[in-house]
């Protein structure tokens, strides 16, 4: 084996003499992504090749501008275009990329010191896929030997990865798991982007019937693509070619069950996963399809337990191919911060999404519900921070825009606010929402111009939504338009009726406005409906009061300190109108 290996070694490409790495990069013939590439590639490169599956004129003269040999691809293969560019490599050591992926993980004194690494002629890098389906995102990981010697046996084959592991294990090639990743991001929706590798692993599966990982491999992509029914026949395909011993059956069971689960069928899930584990198969992938199954079926409290044994189960090795695990433990964790909070446990949830937060600060789902979690818990200022962190992770992540809005101006920090609304309503332009917590941020900043043209806005796009009618009231009332929100707060009453706070609100408008014996009377229709705001017996009497009507104010006053003992301004009016009443008796 040795001997083999050395002499493979000394059939390196020629030409290569003082070049150490070449980067191979796959061109679909985008020049935005083929750029960032290209400019990653310099600051780690002898040698740069790019292999064009697709012909564009304009990434060509990119690729040429950034000093790149150009191989012409078109209608090759995959496999085949990477080989092209390999064959026309110098340097002793090949690195094949996609021009989607990002190399920014990669540090050159990091890729040094694994190509000094004695002994090893290929090494597995963590290829990760970053892929927002909605606004869901979901991270696939996997395995490739992409890093390689320039050696003639070591070539990529037409398989489902690219990856040259294969062939290296066929011709006696020492093959090792390195800490280097690549990362590529999907921003377009899941559903249609695996349609190549479904169909190649389709076809590979028809020619190699009853292979448990090419049916594993092809239930992965196609649960990964949103077909889910399709998934889980596919897995019970693979679940019956797989040997119970097989290190693929416990990962089988689980994602199955995860198929099952998003088709509308949980309880089938729940089922077949108790049978999985009676027979002592064990897989993250099990237990985290089973616990998603239960919450699916309202059973938070046993999902919290079947999260919390995913993310403590060790994966048993599977083949190389297969992309391990299909469940990453900081899922598993924030699963079990979610079921926990929906049985009631915010504390311990708090826990389960520190672990994942911690284990993937890069991700801001994980420090979005880190916030969402310590909200719940009681503890406002570490949810503040968690959702700053997201923020500075990805300042358009939607998730964190929607909370930071609502979240900062609760704290007071109305000039936060106002920056996250703002980007809000640049990604969002047609939502009201977002437009409505800008023109609260604003007015709260004293801006009440630009409050009052978001408040407009907002009005102009909620097709009537009482919500944003009564925050634009507010907002108007802030901005010193006492019509302007009495006009809202109406609309309001006369769409629904039975909405106290539109009451209050309207009479506090008019309270300040000097129409006391109005304001007196919607506080008092609004009171019928909701006689437990101490806030409104306050203003009913503040308002009886300024009507000369000394006696009944005194009453709505004692009403709110009933319900409110701590109202000092009630208690102040209190004392006062009595001192009135007993000099003037």
């Amino acid at each position: 084996m040795a001997s083999r290996q050395k002499t493979g070694r000394e059939r390196t490409a020629s030409g290569g003499e003082g070049k150490n790495l070449s980067i191979c990069i796959v061109s679909q013939g985008d020049p935005d992504a083929l750029r960032q590439s290209l400019k990653a590639a310099a600051a780690l490169s002898d040698e740069t090749l790019v292999a064009f599956e697709r012909s564009c004129s304009q990434a060509r003269r990119v690729a040429r501008e950034h000093g790149a040999a150009v191989v012409d691809a078109a209608g090759l293969s995959p496999a085949a275009a990477r080989n092209a560019a390999a064959a026309r490599a110098r340097g002793r050591w090949i690195l094949s990329i996609d021009e989607d992926q990002s190399l920014e993980d990669i540090s050159a004194s990091a890729l040094r010191r694994t190509l000094l690494c004695d002994g090893v002629d290929a090494f597995l890098l963590t290829v990760e896929t970053v892929s927002a389906c909605g606004e869901v995102t979901d991270v696939f990981q996997h395995r490739q030997a992409r890093l390689f010697r320039n050696l003639p046996a070591l070539r990529f084959e037409d398989h489902a990865l690219p990856c040259v592991a294969e062939a290296a294990e066929r011709h006696g090639h020492s093959v090792r798991v390195c800490g280097l990743r690549l990362m590529r991001e999907r921003s377009r929706a899941c559903c249609g982007s695996f349609a190549g590798s479904i169909e190649r692993l389709r076809s590979q599966a028809s020619q190699r019937p009853g292979d448990a990982g090419i049916l594993a491999l092809l239930g992965r992509e196609l649960y990964a693509a949103g077909d889910f029914g399709g998934a889980a026949e596919v897995m019970l395909e693979a679940s019956r070619a797989a040997a119970p011993s097989q290190a693929l059956a416990p990962y089988v069971a689980g994602l199955r069950a995860m198929a099952l689960r998003e088709s509308g069928r949980a309880a089938d899930a729940v089922e077949e996963c108790d049978r999985a584990l009676e027979a002592g198969l064990s897989s993250p992938e099990l237990h985290f399809g089973r616990a998603w199954a239960l919450m699916a079926l309202g059973r938070p409290r046993e999902a919290a337990e079947g999260f919390s044994a995913a993310a403590r189960a060790r994966n048993r090795p599977v083949p190389w191919m297969m992309r391990e695990p299909a469940v990453r433990e900081y899922r598993a964790q924030m699963g079990a911060a979610l079921a926990l909070l929906e049985a009631g446990h915010p504390d311990a949830a708090a826990g389960w999404a520190g672990e994942a937060a911690s284990r993937r600060p890069d991700l801001p789902e994980t420090l979005v519900l880190l916030a969402i979690v310590r909200d719940a818990a009681g503890d406002r200022r570490g949810a503040a921070a968690a959702l700053e962190m997201a923020l500075r992770v990805d300042p358009s992540t939607l998730d964190a825009l929607s909370l930071a809005a609502p979240w900062f101006a609760r704290e007071g920090k109305a000039r936060e606010a106002a920056a996250a609304a703002q980007r809000l309503c640049s990604a969002l332009p047609g939502d009201p929402a977002p437009h409505i917590q800008l023109a609260a941020a604003l007015a709260a900043l004293g801006e009440t111009d630009r409050a009052y043209c978001a408040a407009a806005k907002a009005l102009s796009l909620s097709n009537g939504d009482c919500g944003i009618l009564m925050d634009a009231g507010r907002v108007f009332a802030a901005c010193h338009d006492p019509c302007g929100a009495l006009r809202c707060f109406q609309e309001v009453i006369a769409r629904e009726p039975g909405r106290a706070e539109a009451y209050f609100a309207a009479g506090e408008v008019m309270l300040q406005a000097g129409a006391f014996a109005e304001a007196a009377e919607i506080l008092r229709l609004g009171i019928r409906l909701d006689g437990s705001s101490a806030a409104a017996h306050f203003a009913l009497g503040n308002a009886l009061a300024r009507s000369g009507r000394l006696e009944s104010a005194i009453r709505a006053w004692e009403r709110a300190l009933e319900i409110d003992p701590s109202l000092e301004e009630a208690a102040h009016n209190l004392r006062v109108a009595r001192r009135a009443l007993s000099r003037a008796a």
